[in-house]
């Protein structure tokens, strides 16, 4: 899988170190999940001209919507669940049922989720955000610029990678999707068996940085190629 700038090997990258081997997206089909109409058309347009597809959920799964989201929203796809849905109670309680249900359709191998700035429930937004990638088996992107406060903490801690803008999230999602539609959905991914990540890294911490001389060293042992050299200490 190859990548042209530095932008997207560190999207790339934190994408897959936080969605985990078995939550790939195997296809095209992207449910774009916003929370205002404009930016959802744009991250369609925006999926097309990547060779992903936007479709139409199916008509069991609209009708299923119906009565956990609010009644202007859109749920065909873009998914527009309006900023009622965080703003109003009684709908931000079927936030999670909304959410399963979308990645439970048949035509879609990826969600996306899209916000923007929130005058409330920004946090336990993200915790929802959370906990539904843990219980889903669909890829799930997460673009969320200008966060509210205390958003990127709760993400940061789960471990979940954030996008600052839908295009650099659906950039990714069409890299992995025709790498993984290439080399055959039922392709093992492969990995370096009891790699011990501990070795390398007893004590992590936030923020800490890994020498280069370190870093080649875990490369080399995950199995990549690296350039020969050694560490000038003097």
């Amino acid at each position: 899988m190859a990548v042209e700038t530095l932008e997207e090997l560190v999207d790339t990258l934190g994408f897959l170190s936080s969605a985990g081997v078995d939550r790939m997206p195997r296809g095209p089909g992207v449910a774009v999940v916003t929370f205002g109409g404009g930016i959802g058309v744009l991250a369609a347009d925006h999926c097309a001209r990547h060779g992903l597809r936007t479709p139409a959920l199916r008509a069991a799964t609209q009708a299923a919507l119906a009565p956990v989201v609010p009644p202007i929203a859109a749920t065909e796809n873009p998914i527009d669940l309006t900023p009622q849905v965080f703003n109003q109670a009684q709908w931000f309680t079927h936030f999670s049922r909304a959410l399963d249900l979308i990645a439970q359709d048949d035509g879609i191998d990826s969600v996306l989720l899209a916000f923007g700035p929130m005058a409330q429930r920004g946090v336990e937004t993200a915790r929802e955000i959370c906990a539904f990638r843990t219980r889903t088996n669909r890829a799930v992107a997460i673009a969320w610029p200008l966060a509210p406060r205390g958003v990127p903490e709760v993400l940061r801690e789960a471990g979940v990678y954030t996008f600052d803008e839908p295009a650099r999230a659906i950039e990714v999602l069409a890299r992995i999707a025709r790498r993984e539609v290439s080399a055959g959905a039922a392709t093992e991914v492969e990995t370096s068996p009891g790699f011990d990540w501990a070795r390398h890294v007893p004590d992590p911490r936030a923020g800490m940085v890994i020498t280069e001389h370190a870093c080649h060293q875990i490369l080399r042992e995950a199995g990549l190629a690296v350039a020969p050299g050694r560490l000038a200490t003097s």
